[in-house]
């Protein structure tokens, strides 16, 4: 810890670099990891050399100080010192840590008095009631689904701010891209909060072109057809599925490779997929850049077997698939279906 020789203050260092000074030496720290802290100890060691601090100490007493909802048993079990235990500053330090990583307390501090150490904690409120306002495209039953935050539990800042963004990217996938979400704590009497989330929902960005490049067997508008995403149209006020939702376009990539792979592109692949948001950030260009390959058909056709029980010939007659013919993958699994239930009927139940 920072120690100022002259005036015999413990300093203390904000995130913002800057030091404070403390001339009891009690330690504060406030608000979790709002503080890169080191210890400073006792009032009474406000002029000893820098050294001293590293110096062990021995606790007769611990009083727990602001608990209301917590017991002191537990506070002082997640402290984990003991009456009468020997423990240096490093050690108070993570028993400090130890208390403020169970997200219970909003601000803690620990403040060696003589033989007595004196933990002093502001707990955080518990949560009254969770409400959404300016939302109408998800209703409350919808956000409250979401939330992971919950009435008449302890409040986590952190967990809010998660909630938030959850709600965010639900309005993400109904094409609402530029909805923010804010948490709002109402602090209310015993120590409790309502927790409020205020939805903007702002408006649906609507894909305005779709087009493909690299591809030469189908147009744009062949391959428009197959996509589960459409490009808005007259019938926009209708039609939901012409806004950008990222899993949809996911969802068309499998698409596209299955409509190749059924007419004989067995090679097909998509080396990328650009969505470009126009400079008035109310609509989207998507682009799949495609590399069709060769068109493969079907080459000499023959069926063999290990077993000798199996006539060859009679499963080979079975077979609907012909040479010439362009290759799918459907195709061959219908006709392997075929020669199951043929080996059914010949008695052949484990072929």
């Amino acid at each position: 810890m920072p120690w100022d020789v002259t005036s015999g203050k413990t300093m203390k260092m904000t995130t913002m670099g800057q030091c404070t000074g403390r001339r009891d030496g009690r330690l504060v720290r406030t608000r979790a990891a709002a503080f890169s802290v080191l210890l400073g100890l006792g009032a009474g060691f406000g002029s000893i050399p820098l050294p001293a601090v590293a110096q062990s100490y021995s606790f007769s007493s611990v009083e727990i100080q602001g608990a209301q909802r917590i017991e002191p048993a537990t506070i002082l079990s997640y402290a984990g010192i003991a009456r009468g235990e020997t423990v240096s500053a490093a050690e108070l330090n993570d028993a400090y840590q130890r208390i403020l990583g169970t997200g219970l307390f909003e601000s803690v501090e620990i403040e060696p008095r003589g033989s007595t150490l004196v933990i002093n904690v502001v707990e955080y409120p518990t949560v009254n009631r969770i409400a959404f306002e300016g939302n109408r495209r998800l209703g409350d039953e919808e956000l409250a689904q979401i939330v992971q935050s919950q009435s008449r539990r302890v409040f986590n800042p952190r967990q809010a701010e998660s909630d938030a963004q959850a709600i965010s990217s639900a309005y993400a996938q109904q094409g609402r891209i530029a909805a923010r979400v804010e948490p709002k704590v109402i602090r209310r009497n015993e120590n409790r909060v309502d927790l409020v989330f205020e939805v903007f929902e702002g408006g649906v960005v609507e894909i305005e072109r779709i087009g493909f490049v690299g591809n030469d067997a189908y147009s744009d508008r062949r391959l428009r057809r197959v996509l589960q995403t459409k490009q808005a149209g007259l019938l926009r006020r209708l039609i939901r599925s012409d806004t950008f939702v990222e899993d949809r376009i996911q969802f068309d990539r499998q698409l596209l490779n299955d409509f190749y792979a059924s007419r004989g592109y067995v090679d097909f692949r998509i080396t990328g997929v650009n969505a470009e948001l126009s400079q008035e950030r109310d609509g989207y260009f998507i682009t799949f850049n495609v590399e069709e390959g060769q068109q493969f058909e079907f080459g000499q056709i023959s069926v063999t077997s290990d077993l000798p029980e199996v006539d060859e010939a009679l499963f080979r007659d079975a077979i609907k698939v012909r040479p010439g013919a362009v290759y799918s993958p459907s195709l061959v699994e219908n006709d392997i279906a075929r020669l199951e239930r043929l080996a059914v009927q010949e008695g052949l139940n484990f072929v």
